[in-house]
């Protein structure tokens, strides 16, 4: 199953899309950039998601912590 969100309080993420199946999340950035991200815990995705920032919860505990690749 895919979950797709819009991101509202964030000046870097547009929206995100975390596939449980698989356990990868797309983060879409401002400037129109995706990557996606591996072996990511859904726990990681809904805190993401329900962060007061997300920008700063993704730069804290995504970025950086989980092998990734550009996608567009």
């Amino acid at each position: 199953m895919i979950e797709k969100w819009e991101i509202g309080n964030s000046s870097q993420l547009t929206r995100v899309a975390y596939d449980d199946d698989i356990r990868e999340l797309t983060v879409t950035f401002v400037k129109g950039t995706m990557y996606k991200y591996f072996n990511v815990p859904y726990y990681v995705f809904d805190e993401l998601v329900s962060a007061s920032s997300a920008g700063r919860y993704f730069n804290m505990n995504i970025a950086k912590k989980f092998q990734f690749e550009k996608v567009g």
